[in-house]
């Protein structure tokens, strides 16, 4: 992946903070380089300081001078400053951003450095790392979609400020870069209401960029309680079916037949925990090791399902996820490949050196959803709306705003 033109913008206000700014530039760099990028000189960054409301200028003179990335130093205290960089690079002039605190500049090692550098590359198109699957490459030598949903909702107890729904989708032939769409709904609805749009886009999208229709459908779904399988689970079901039925002149072109559905809710909202029975079967923390799979003695006596413990634990008890499969026409005949998928999309994870809990599509999707914020147009703090306020879909529809098309297609939300 190539850096091409990029900017600094300091917005720390501090005034001897340039020896600090030169060495962590020069760090990143290298880490940049290491991941096998090539990168043009950085320019020499504009230094300010004052309110966060400058920072929208900046960034649009930089980008106008021709920055395709542009690289934001914050203050110690930034959240407002960091909100609007967000939505001035993600929604008006769509252009990858990535802020650094003050504080991290100055103590910046070779590992946060590192970190830095892996998100950047995802942001930019590149690919950090591919599972090592041999049935991830074989699923590959046809064209596939994974996708991931979730949604989000305000506290409890608040009921004027909206739900936030986002489905992610693969690009790639190794489930290894993603697109999102978000949008918003009444609060605490968990079900996606625009979902049959938002697959609507994502398949044409991927039609248009890969120039053929998937042949699996691979589902991944947060954020539903057994409660909801039926009522929730089955109707997302039914849109998916809806919209394959809608372009099925995507396959009917090619005399393909409908593409294979799998779809599976995954949780982490449960009491169950793992112990290794002796020393040989233990991680360093004492859990079980990463990749241990259950799925005998604790089946749900209503769907398919399994307990994953895809990561190593950090620290304390590590908590397996659980799945649930209430569709299966991709793997029915052969589960242990559901499993193996699953295994291997939680080493897809962009920003991670290591595996992660959940599948990378399931994460993304919560992520895009915790990024809504910066999709508002700053008309006021969402906060201090009065709690007796009644809520207002389309007060709130009009103040979220799409990402800007530059970035649609790019993973801007690691």
């Amino acid at each position: 992946m190539r850096l091409g033109q990029w900017a600094v913008v300091d917005l720390s206000g501090r005034k001897d903070g340039s020896d600090a700014r030169t060495r962590f530039i020069r760090e990143l760099e290298g880490c940049l380089r290491n991941l096998g990028m090539l990168i043009n000189p950085h320019p020499t960054p504009d230094v300010i300081s004052g309110s966060g409301y400058a920072a929208a200028s900046l960034l649009k003179s930089a980008f106008d001078n021709g920055a395709g990335f542009i690289l934001v130093i914050l203050p110690e205290r930034a959240e407002e400053v960091r909100n609007i960089v967000k939505h001035t690079g993600d929604i008006v002039l769509g252009v990858p951003t990535q802020c650094v605190k003050e504080d991290k500049m100055v103590s910046a090692n070779n590992q946060y450095c590192n970190n830095l550098a892996l998100k950047i590359n995802a942001r930019l198109g590149g690919v950090n790392s591919v599972p090592s699957s041999s049935f991830l490459d074989e699923l590959g030598k046809q064209p596939f979609m994974v996708f991931g949903a979730d949604a989000s909702h305000p506290g409890a107890g608040v009921r004027n400020q909206p739900s936030i729904a986002s489905l992610v989708w693969s690009t790639n032939e190794t489930a290894t870069t993603y697109a999102a769409v978000s949008g918003v709904q009444d609060p605490g609805q968990e079900m996606i209401l625009s979902l049959e749009s938002m697959l609507t886009f994502a398949l044409t999208s991927f039609v248009e960029s890969s120039g053929c229709p998937p042949v699996r459908i691979i589902f991944f779904r947060d954020g539903l309680s057994n409660s909801q399988f039926e009522e929730i689970g089955a109707r997302e079901i039914e849109i998916i079916a809806k919209v394959i039925k809608q372009h099925s002149k995507f396959w009917i072109s090619r005399n393909w037949p409908p593409p294979l559905v799998t779809f599976v809710v995954v949780g982490k909202r449960h009491h169950i925990r793992f112990f290794p029975i002796d020393g040989r079967g233990a991680d360093k923390k004492g859990n079980v090791q990463a990749g241990f799979l259950a799925e005998e003695g604790l089946k749900s006596p209503f769907n398919r399902d399994y307990f994953l413990q895809s990561h190593g634990g950090l620290l304390g008890t590590s908590r397996p996820s659980h799945y649930t499969v209430l569709k299966d026409d991709c793997f029915k005949k052969m589960p242990h490949l559901l499993q193996e998928l699953s295994f291997a999309l939680c080493h897809c994870y962009a920003s991670a050196t290591r595996s992660v809990s959940i599948p990378a599509p399931t994460y993304y999707a919560d992520k895009v959803c915790q990024r809504a914020k910066f999709h508002f147009t700053p008309e006021g703090d969402d906060s201090s709306v009065s709690s007796d306020t009644i809520f207002d879909l389309p007060y709130w529809e009009h103040r979220y705003k799409p990402i800007n098309r530059r970035l649609a297609k790019t993973m801007y939300f690691v």
